[in-house]
């Protein structure tokens, strides 16, 4: 795609250099190299006639968009000096044979989104300079052996979301230069022996979102350069397929999230020395065998969203590289003391949110010196063991979010330099053992804030803290109505420490706010996101009730009910009805 837009860049330039032809009606020029003709209505006779007045300078040509249903053998035929042509959006069903054959200049052909079934043998013909070919989101259900075997250079070939079902050994005939292949979102079920046999450089291999649930043994076979594949959202119940691989020696990223896998057996994946990403989330995976990752140079490995309930030791030996470990939706209650030793000198980023762990204690995560962010939220934790972070010496952030912690000790936190420390969502009721003094420690509090009392010009909001949280408060109010939002005169007084609630006044009738109320160490950054929208009252609001109370009110001397306190609407009834009472 960068090729793409550098030729674009250089084609405006040269288009500067030279004289503007006649430009069709319906379309938009950039001197005679550039033709838009995107959305506007063309259809196939309308086309004809925008072809008659096309300058055959022209370089690109952008059709995309319009309602083209066919394309004809004639074409194109004077436009000999094209190089990027879009027919995406349309609704072509079918190309005609050799329809691009005086195109021999071609880089880009896109038609994508459009309801092509078939391809044919003679449909490219011509396109031997061609490097991309986007067939993407078509109906394409056959691919009729050597479509593509004039596209000898061509290098990305996108034939996603169609209706293919199998891949057979001469549909890919000639692409011996291809680099990457689109396969995603169809419906395959069978790769045939050798159907790659003609891939030598390809290096991305997308085969995601298919009906896949083996590979045999000859199905990569020609393949030594693939450093990218992905067989997500198929429906895998074993990787044994990936001991055979014939590019073990240059793969560096496999996907396979989505599957059905159940187990990692050992020495399978261990194969593969030059793994770097490994994607094994949203399977069923419960176990895996102790050494199944040993030797790997793998940096990320995602097991996220699988039926894991603990993590043993020796489950990652000899992974001394991963950077980025996601163990995040799974059923972990226990991480055993020294499963995690390997990662000592390497993982940067260790995700654990949405587990059902109920505890942290020192022996979970010693060692980790390198470790940047641990993410525990969304577990059941209630208790921090003292010095449980204390060996996390480059730590930055620590998510802790929605757990059961009621008590925050200074000693649970020790250790690391943190940058931020988020508590949202817990039960806290009390801060202790912290010291008022310069940090730079942002710690992120969820107040569970509640509005208790609603009146015209003020309101009471209230938090659940004990005494003894050596917190001071601040209250922030911003106007929030529907239509307008205005910051009102801030509070910059702090409140006493050990307050559970605060009124705040001054505020317009019938109006609606945003109250915040953050907590503040002295001289420390808290930051905090539960905040509560309040209303108040009208200003002298009549309901039902009042207007019952006014009717029953004896009758003046004019024989008219009091009318104080009443508002226009009401007044108006009021009136009707002391008129009546009077005429009678």
């Amino acid at each position: 795609m960068e090729d793409v837009g550098i030729f674009i860049l250089l084609l405006w330039i040269m288009g500067f250099l030279g004289v503007a032809a006649v430009c069709p009606d319906l379309c938009q020029c950039h001197q005679d190299y550039f033709v838009y003709c995107r959305r506007v209505s063309l259809n196939d006779e309308k086309l004809r006639e925008v072809m008659t007045e096309m300058p055959p300078e022209v370089r690109l040509l952008d059709l995309g968009s319009n309602n083209l249903q066919n394309i004809t053998s004639t074409m194109f035929s004077h436009l000999h000096n094209l190089e990027y042509l879009n027919l995406s959006d349309n609704q072509i069903s079918s190309i005609d044979e050799y329809s691009f054959r005086y195109q021999t200049m071609l880089r880009d052909l896109n038609l994508n989104r459009n309801r092509l079934m078939k391809l044919n043998s003679a449909t490219f013909h011509g396109l031997s300079r061609l490097k991309e070919l986007d067939l993407g989101s078509n109906n394409i259900r056959s691919i009729q052996s050597g479509a593509f075997s004039e596209l000898t250079i061509l290098q990305q070939l996108y034939l996603h979301e169609n209706k293919l079902d199998n891949i057979s050994s001469g549909m890919f005939l000639g692409l011996d230069n291809l680099h990457m292949l689109d396969l995603s979102d169809n419906v395959i079920s069978v790769i045939g022996d050798a159907s790659f046999r003609h891939f030598k450089n390809l290096w991305k291999l997308k085969l995601n979102n298919n009906q896949l649930h083996k590979i045999e043994l000859e199905s990569f076979a020609g393949l030594s350069s693939v450093r990218e594949l992905d067989l997500s959202y198929n429906h895998f119940t074993s990787v044994s397929f990936l001991s055979t691989l014939t590019f073990r020696e240059t793969i560096s990223a496999i996907y396979l999230s989505h599957n059905l896998l159940k187990h990692i057996p050992v020495n399978l994946i261990s194969t593969i020395r030059r793994l770097e990403t490994l994607d094994l989330s949203h399977n069923h995976i419960s176990s895996v065998s102790r050494d199944a990752f040993f030797g790997l140079s793998l940096l990320t490995l995602n097991l996220s969203s699988n039926a894991f309930t603990k993590i043993d030791r020796g489950m990652f030996s000899q992974t001394r590289k991963i950077m980025n470990l996601d163990l995040s939706f799974n059923h972990i209650e226990v991480v055993k003391t020294g499963a995690l030793d390997s990662f000592r000198e390497t993982v940067y980023y260790l995700n654990l949110r949405h587990n059902k762990l109920t505890e942290v204690n020192p022996g979970m995560f010693r060692g980790m010196k390198n470790l940047l962010q641990l993410d525990l939220d969304y577990n059941n934790i209630d208790n921090i063991y003292e010095g449980s972070f204390r060996q996390l010496v480059k730590l930055e952030e620590l998510r802790i979010s929605h757990n059961k912690l009621t008590t925050i000790r200074a000693s649970m936190l020790k250790g690391p330099p943190y940058q931020s420390i988020r508590l949202l969502d817990n039960q806290i009721q009390k801060f202790s053992g912290f010291k008022f003094e310069e940090q730079n420690s942002p710690i992120r509090v969820n107040l569970n804030l509640t509005a208790v009392e609603q009146n015209e010009s003020s309101v009471r909001v209230r938090w659940p803290y004990r005494n003894g949280s050596q917190i001071y408060w601040k209250v922030e109010i911003t106007c929030d109505d529907g239509r307008r939002k205005c910051v009102t005169r801030p509070q910059d007084e702090y409140l006493a420490p050990y307050r559970k609630d605060a009124v705040i006044e001054d505020l317009s009738p019938n109006s609606k706010y945003y109250i915040c109320v953050y907590p503040i160490f002295i001289n420390k950054n808290i930051l905090v996101d539960q905040c509560v929208h309040v209303s108040t009252r009208p200003s002298r609001a009549l309901t039902t009730v009042t207007v019952k109370e006014q009717l029953s009110k004896p009758l003046g001397e004019n024989g008219c009910t009091s009318l104080q306190g009443v508002n226009y609407s009401w007044t108006v009834l009021l009136v009707v009805i002391c008129v009546l009472s009077w005429s009678s």
